[in-house]
């Protein structure tokens, strides 16, 4: 079928195997689907967040933050901890602290991110899904047209060309050709003839 061939080769599922699962439902049978496992890096820094502010005294502060995300992965579950070092200078001074804090979201990233398209929910509707039936008829036409010669062309006063030699041999001989070339070129591009396997 040249459906399934298509589907084969573009990697696919098969439209059987569709209808399989839509039946399979149907008849209230449980699929089994393995749990997905996520993996990532383990860990990921945000570029650093730097402003300059002034104190009461009038003095220049710079704070940068540094954020580093912890991740850690159990099943189909993603969790961070980031660990934020804030680093405050005094330009006016020089002096320089630095705070560390890791703080843990236990979230998942469903609960963080809810609408989300990794976290939809997907559900089977119930009852029938509806069809339709028609009909369809099909009348075969003449691809290269009707097959007529065109009329006699005069040249003169005694003598007149004809084109039914011409035509009689075209279509004894070459459209016979041009029809079994267009056939196999068709032939070779649905269904890959001469194409290297992979």
């Amino acid at each position: 079928m040249l459906a399934e061939k298509i589907a084969r080769e573009s990697g696919w599922p098969t439209p059987d195997l569709g209808r399989a699962f839509q039946e399979a439902i149907r008849a209230g049978q449980t699929i089994d689907v393995t749990t997905p496992t996520v993996t990532g890096p383990a860990s990921s820094t945000n570029p650093p967040v730097t402003r300059t502010t002034t104190n009461p005294q009038g003095q220049s502060i710079t704070t940068t933050t540094n954020t580093t995300n912890n991740y850690n992965y159990a099943g189909n579950t993603v969790t961070n901890s980031p660990t934020t070092t804030t680093t405050t200078v005094n330009n006016n001074t020089g002096e320089k602290t630095e705070e560390t804090e890791t703080t843990k979201d236990d979230r998942t990233e469903c609960q963080k991110n809810p609408e989300s398209m990794a976290c939809a929910t997907t559900d089977v509707p119930d009852g029938d899904i509806p069809t339709n039936t028609k009909t369809v008829t099909y009348a075969p036409e003449g691809s290269l047209g009707g097959g007529s010669c065109p009329s006699d062309r005069s040249l003169g006063v005694e003598y007149t060309f004809s084109y039914s030699s011409t035509c009689s041999t075209l279509t004894t001989y070459v459209r016979p050709m041009v029809l079994a070339i267009a056939a196999w070129m068709a032939l070779v591009i649905i269904f890959g003839i001469g194409k290297a396997s992979e």
